[in-house]
């Protein structure tokens, strides 16, 4: 399942399905609202997204929208455009002695031996197409890619299971 932000009407954006090529999408209003919603509520949202996010696959959605066109008007927000924190482990060191040279900073010694992690509030996060603000490219702009996982209560040692093929002509 891909779940998507597009933007507005409200702060946290309006939640969509996203088939798994990236071509069609579906508005999943009548189960979330957003993004925020769906997290806070998986117990009672996933099996609703799942059968939805089935019928898109299958081509059944008749409110189904294309994707890409909304992408490249730049109205598909961040995934969580109003995340309330993230936590960023830097295991790039050559990420960190970057950051801390275009700050006229060093890399404490510790850093090579003691992994980084740190803490951040985000306010508003960008959306793929949106441009980056800055008061001043001098700052030395760096872009990392961030890659996210997302999971409700884990219990210890959770066993790897396959969920079957949604339809028969899925690519899934």
């Amino acid at each position: 399942m891909k779940l998507a932000s597009l933007k507005g009407p409200t702060r946290d954006g309006t939640l969509v399905l996203v088939n798994r090529d990236l071509t069609l999408a579906v508005a999943a209003s009548g189960i979330s609202a957003t993004m925020q919603h769906a997290l806070e509520n998986w117990d009672a949202v996933h099996r609703p997204l799942l059968d939805a996010c089935e019928s898109l696959e299958c081509g059944n959605e008749r409110h189904a929208f294309d994707f890409q066109a909304v992408l490249e008007k730049g109205q598909v927000a961040a995934p969580l455009p109003r995340a309330y924190e993230w936590l960023d482990g830097s295991a790039y060191l050559s990420h960190v002695e970057r950051v801390r040279r275009a700050r006229g900073d060093t890399v404490p010694e510790s850093f090579y031996r003691d992994p980084l992690m740190y803490q951040g509030g985000a306010g508003d996060m960008m959306g793929p197409r949106d441009p980056i603000r800055a008061i001043t490219e001098d700052w030395g702009i760096d872009l990392e890619g961030e890659v996210a996982a997302i999971t409700g209560d884990v219990p210890m040692g959770p066993r790897p299971r396959r969920l079957p093929a949604p339809c028969a002509s899925s690519r899934w």
